[in-house]
């Protein structure tokens, strides 16, 4: 398959270069007609006509899989019937994402199970919309704001918080090229997100004192930052493993330790395919474990500290493909687990373990029980002597000596 030149069969002087496609059985041609063309264009297009075109293949085509790069997630608030179609409409054209919510408090929980990156607020339909907007700002400021409404419905102090405002009577095209204009600003808008929330997530890793509890924090964190499910496993020096998964489906996917463990790099993978499965999993179960939360993306983060392997972060994206700026907040988050969790570690070496090997003594004083534990290790001595009416005294690193408790029996 070769482009070529073409003329309108109506009108010879109209020409055009015809380019054909073939993906699988399916076959396109893209038409490009030609304007006035120099002497120089000449041989470009010589030079084109003797290309082949090469066919390609779509492998494993799904319809729930978003295009990459990253399309946005559009959500509209209180937007009426018309409207609503000519934004749904617009949002089919590019394959876009479209949610719809009534009020402010179902905007709210839908914030807390995903992040749009485009809010379309219809001001004729909320009676305060400034109020709103302000409640947006405060919730969600890295969201593109697009009003539908007239500037005087809105007062001037709102104006900073709108970053698109068409017409209430604008068609589709129209809306459709300010969703577009929108979109644009979004790869910005991740990006600072993601360095405020990675700032403060290294922060808050700072102040956790317990593995357990760092394991829990670096799934969370990673499953947000990748928009989807993350599970994190830590391995210190003694052989105790601390595992999370974040959120849980039923039973652990992480159920034993990834062989992506030995890794010494991490893996990013656009499109979750067979070839990452099997880096990440040795265990089938495990890769369709993972496989059946219809995971979008994926990151495999070995969490090292110069040559000591200390755990694996593995995350994948759910809803839409990850970004790169994603991929690298990630493996920042993994970094600084790593240093953390080394120091907890080395913390608790320098704690020195209670001796184990001991006795058990155990005995009855009236309604006394008493239970001590001595370990081998133990020199203090210590004794517990019953006295009149019911009393008894137990002293520790006392010397056993008679005379010493003579006078507690004369009591």
């Amino acid at each position: 398959m070769r482009p070529a030149r073409i003329a309108a069969p109506d009108d010879t002087a109209r020409r055009a270069l015809a380019i054909p496609f073939r993906h699988g059985s399916a076959r396109r041609v893209v038409v490009a007609e030609l304007g006035a063309l120099s002497a120089g264009d000449q041989p470009l297009l010589s030079v084109l006509e003797q290309m082949t075109v090469p066919s390609g293949e779509t492998a494993a085509p799904r319809d729930d899989l978003p295009s990459l790069p990253v399309e946005p997630v559009i959500v509209m608030l209180a937007v009426c019937g018309p409207v609503r179609s000519r934004i749904l409409e617009a949002g089919r054209r590019r394959g876009w994402p479209v949610h719809a919510v009534g009020r402010l408090p179902d905007l709210y929980e839908f914030l807390s199970s995903q992040m749009p990156d485009i809010v379309v607020v219809d001001s004729d339909e909320i009676a305060d919309a400034a109020h709103a907007l302000h409640r947006i700002h405060h919730v969600a400021r890295d969201l593109q704001v697009v009003v539908i409404g007239s500037s005087e419905r809105l007062p001037s102090e709102a104006a900073p918080l709108v970053d698109t405002l068409i017409p209430h009577d604008a068609g589709e095209p129209e809306i459709f090229a300010a969703l577009k204009r929108a979109s644009r600003e979004i790869p910005r808008s991740r990006t600072a997100k993601l360095a405020r929330s990675q700032h403060a997530a290294v922060q808050d890793i700072e102040r956790i004192t317990a593995p357990d509890r760092l394991a829990q924090f670096a799934a969370q964190r990673a499953a947000e930052i990748m928009g989807g499910w993350a599970g994190v496993v830590l391995l210190s020096e003694s052989g105790a493993a601390y595992r999370a998964e974040q959120p849980a489906f039923g039973g652990a996917i992480l159920s034993s330790i990834p062989s992506g463990f030995l890794n010494d790099v991490p893996i990013f993978c656009g499109t979750i395919d067979a070839e990452f499965l099997s880096e990440v999993f040795d265990n089938v179960r495990q890769q369709q474990a993972l496989m059946e939360l219809a995971p979008v993306s994926g990151a495999l983060l070995p969490i090292t500290l110069g040559s000591h392997r200390l755990g694996v972060m593995l995350a994948v994206s759910r809803d839409r493909g990850a970004s790169d700026e994603a991929f690298v907040a990630a493996e920042t988050l993994a970094n600084a687990v790593g240093h953390r969790f080394a120091n907890l570690t080395s913390s608790a070496r320098q704690i020195p373990e209670f001796e184990r090997r001991g006795s058990w003594t155990r005995w009855c004083h009236d309604m006394l029980e008493i239970t001590v534990y001595c370990s081998a290790a133990c020199t203090l001595p210590w004794r517990y002597r019953p006295l009149p009416e019911s009393r008894g005294l137990l002293t520790v690193g006392v010397p056993d000596e008679p005379a010493t408790f003579r006078r507690f029996e004369q009591v």
